[in-house]
C-alpha cells in the first residue's frame, strides 16, 4: 500500500509498507533528472541508481517527500507544492528558497518551517 499525493493523476511518493521513497518518482514530480535530484539532496548520482532503497539513500530523499507531501497537503496540490519548494524565497533562510535550503544540507529547517506555518507562524 501506499500513500498517494492530493493530486490523483501523480504517482505514488511513498511506499508505506517499507517507507521506500521511490527517486525515479520523486524526480517526476520534481521534474528532474537523476543528476539534479542526487545534487539536491546531497547524493551522488552513482549511489542514488546503485542503491535507492540504502538507509543513507533514504535518509536523504525521505526529507524531500516528506516537505513535498506537507506542502502539498497546504497548498492543496503537488503542482502549487513543487512551485513553492523550488521558487518561493524565505525570509527567514536568507531568501533561499527551500529547494536550496535543502541542497545546503537543512531539510530539517524546511519541515521546522513547515511545522511553523501550519501552527500560524510565518519567517
Amino acid at each position: 500500500m501506499s500513500i498517494a499525493l492530493l493530486d490523483k493523476d501523480t504517482e505514488m511518493l511513498i511506499d508505506s509498507s517499507d517507507g521506500t521513497v521511490l527517486p525515479s518518482v520523486l524526480g517526476n514530480v520534481l521534474h528532474v533528472r537523476y543528476e539534479e535530484l542526487a545534487k539536491l539532496s546531497g547524493l551522488k548520482s552513482s549511489s542514488l541508481r546503485a542503491s535507492p532503497k540504502a538507509k543513507s539513500t533514504q535518509a536523504k530523499l525521505r526529507p524531500i517527500a516528506q516537505i513535498l507531501l506537507r506542502a502539498s497537503a497546504m497548498t492543496g496540490s503537488i503542482g502549487l507544492a513543487v512551485a513553492w519548494f523550488e521558487y518561493q524565497p524565505i525570509p527567514g533562510f536568507g531568501n533561499k528558497t527551500p529547494a536550496e535550503t535543502v541542497a545546503d544540507g537543512y531539510a530539517d529547517a524546511v519541515l521546522q518551517h513547515l511545522s511553523d506555518m501550519e501552527e500560524g507562524v510565518y519567517a
